[in-house]
């Protein structure tokens, strides 16, 4: 059987190649050549198999389809922005319920209500457990955030985003409640793995078909290679590399922490290449930079400090003696000035402005989700933003010092507990396993986590998510067993 599909597999590659090379002849750049000439080894010997696996690991998925599933879905959903326009503050403030806005809030508050009526039916008694452990630094948090209601310099819009954050929060503990073992946990992230790749899907297909705001060579116009931009709904460039980023860092840690069948290796070197390629074609930094940490990370868990060696010092000798560092520069510089560039495309700017007004509520901020869209971005002309872009100065400047103290206490508890379960005997081997996939996951959050909002931004799940994999970690150390659910020994 393998010898004959190896006949197959040369017969259908034999042609694709010749189309390969007629179909480059109209082509000048060397990059698209070299893609198209790799395409039919894609197609014939790794997406094949690839796709077979995929619709198995499909399959799978739906088939232990629950109630959670389905409001992780909506949540997500009402988190993208399916404005055509850009809003900056005059139109929010001027017209807050638009039909987009009405289409979020319903998805939200049928997430809510269904939370709720499970609440009062004592089948997810997650009030309770919003006060235990790594989720209740989190909670004080989103209490201090509808707390900052009161004196926010957008009420309203403060009380909204502040329930719209608790009840991502919930909506974690809800699930985290609903299994009994971290293996049964391990299916949050992977419908949250799936979900992010439909996005990526979604923003290629998008640009695709509107390849003229799908991919944009920036203002200069002197990108080294099209920017990636999700059209509708719409999608930052740096967002969709944060996606890349993580689906990446994911398969390259089941690769490198699995001992996957060669199929299923087909499979994930699949979504590791898709992953890389949409991270190069957004060219987010930051989301390179957090990439870069959890393959070290990795790296370093997986005992391969000779492969990190070989593999930083050939970088290091490629760079010098190779025009290939002149690209690379040329590719991070993005085509932007010297002074756009270490102004961080703008961020120290803002976050200039945002110290300052840090300083006139140091302790208890303008308002949580406000300080910075209403106060800050229209004094540095983005009125068209939504934050500053920092989980550091957005919460510091919204909430206080007391806000930002919480957040970070989550932050830190949970590398704390990671990093202990990675290593801990308590846990069994592929436990571990997934702590160290989590370790690298967390990574990308929390170097991305500098240059954007995305710790407390609709939908954080990415971040508590993992935050539950702490937890887990947590109590399985606390009760020194794996003996019972993980819920009973919190």
């Amino acid at each position: 059987m393998t010898r004959m599909r190896w006949v197959w597999e040369l017969m259908v590659f034999a042609p694709l190649s010749v189309l390969a090379l007629y179909a480059i002849a109209p082509f000048r750049n060397n990059w698209l050549i070299c893609l198209m000439l790799l395409l039919p080894l894609v197609l014939v010997f790794l997406l094949s198999s690839a796709v077979r696996v995929g619709f198995q690991n499909t399959a799978a998925l739906l088939k232990s389809f629950t109630w959670w599933h389905w409001l992780v879905f909506f949540a997500v959903i009402s988190g993208l922005n399916f404005h055509t326009e850009v809003r900056d503050v005059k139109d929010v403030s001027a017209n807050p319920l638009d039909p987009q806005a009405l289409f979020r809030i319903v998805l939200e508050v049928a997430v809510a209500l269904i939370l709720l009526k499970r609440l009062m039916n004592n089948q997810t008694p997650w009030l309770r457990y919003l006060f235990r452990g790594l989720f209740s630094a989190l909670t004080v948090f989103a209490i201090i955030s509808l707390a900052s209601t009161l004196w926010s310099v957008n009420p309203s819009w403060t009380l909204y985003k502040s329930f719209e954050y608790a009840f991502d929060l919930i909506l974690v503990v809800s699930v985290f409640l609903s299994v009994s073992s971290m293996q049964e946990y391990e299916r949050l992230l992977d419908w949250i793995w799936a979900l992010t790749g439909f996005l990526m899907a979604v923003a290629w297909v998008s640009a695709i078909l509107d390849p003229a705001h799908g991919f944009v060579y920036g203002v200069e116009g002197l990108l080294l290679i099209p920017q990636l931009n999700g059209v509708w709904p719409a999608q930052s460039s740096n967002g969709i590399g944060t996606y890349g980023a993580l689906i990446a860092i994911v398969a390259l840690a089941r690769l490198l922490l699995h001992s996957e069948k060669r199929t299923s290796r087909g499979w994930y070197e699949l979504v590791l290449g898709f992953g890389l390629v949409t991270m190069v074609m957004a060219d987010c930094r930051s989301a390179i930079a957090g990439f870069l940490v959890g393959v070290i990370l990795l790296l370093i868990l997986t005992r391969r400090f000779l492969t990190g060696f070989l593999l930083g010092l050939g970088g290091i000798v490629v760079a010098l003696f190779t025009g290939l560092g002149d690209v690379v520069q040329n590719y991070l510089v993005r085509g932007q000035q010297q002074q756009l560039l270490t102004s961080l495309t703008g961020r120290t700017d803002w976050w200039s402005i945002a110290w300052k007004m840090i300083q006139v509520h140091p302790l208890i901020g303008w308002g949580a989700h406000a300080g910075g869209r209403f106060i800050v971005l229209p004094l540095a002309n983005q009125p068209g933003l939504s934050d500053v872009d920092s989980s550091i100065f957005e919460p510091l400047l919204d909430t206080g010092v007391f806000g930002l103290f919480f957040l970070l206490l989550a932050l830190a508890g949970t590398w704390w507990y990671l990093l202990r379960g990675v290593h801990s005997p308590l846990l069994n081997s592929r436990q571990r396993r997934f702590t160290a996939e989590c370790i690298a996951v967390f990574a990308v959050i929390t170097v991305r986590c500098f240059f954007v909002s995305n710790l407390i931004r609709h939908p954080a799940f990415y971040f508590m998510a993992v935050i539950g994999v702490a937890e887990i970690i947590r109590r399985l150390l606390k009760s020194g067993s794996q003996a019972g659910p993980i819920a009973a020994s919190g």
